[in-house]
C-alpha cells in the first residue's frame, strides 16, 4: 500500500490517498534507480485504478492548493508490472 502524498494531513489513510503497488513500483517511486516512477505517474496509476484521482483532496492533505505534477503516462515496464500483478 502506497500513500500518494505521504502520511500528513487530517485523513492520510483515506482511500483517495492510497494505491496498491508492487514492491518494484514502490521502490521505483521512493528510491529511483533503473525503474523510477514520478508523482505524475503514480497519479496516473491511481486514475487508471479508480477511474479518477482527487488532486484537490491530495493537495489539501499537503496543505497546498495543487500538486507539483499532473497525471502522466506510466512507462511500459510499470504497465507490465501492474498487468502481471493484477491477479495476485
Amino acid at each position: 500500500m502506497h500513500h500518494i502524498v505521504g502520511r500528513r494531513g487530517h485523513d492520510p489513510h483515506h482511500h483517495r490517498n492510497l494505491l496498491m503497488v508492487c514492491n518494484e513500483c514502490h521502490y521505483g517511486y521512493h528510491s529511483g534507480g533503473a525503474k523510477t516512477l514520478s508523482l505524475g505517474q503514480i497519479l496516473q496509476a491511481k486514475e487508471d485504478e479508480d477511474g479518477e484521482v482527487d488532486i484537490p483532496f491530495l493537495a489539501k492533505l499537503m496543505g497546498k492548493k495543487g500538486l507539483k505534477e499532473d497525471p502522466i503516462p506510466l512507462p511500459s515496464w510499470a504497465i507490465d508490472e501492474r498487468r502481471n500483478n493484477a491477479g495476485k
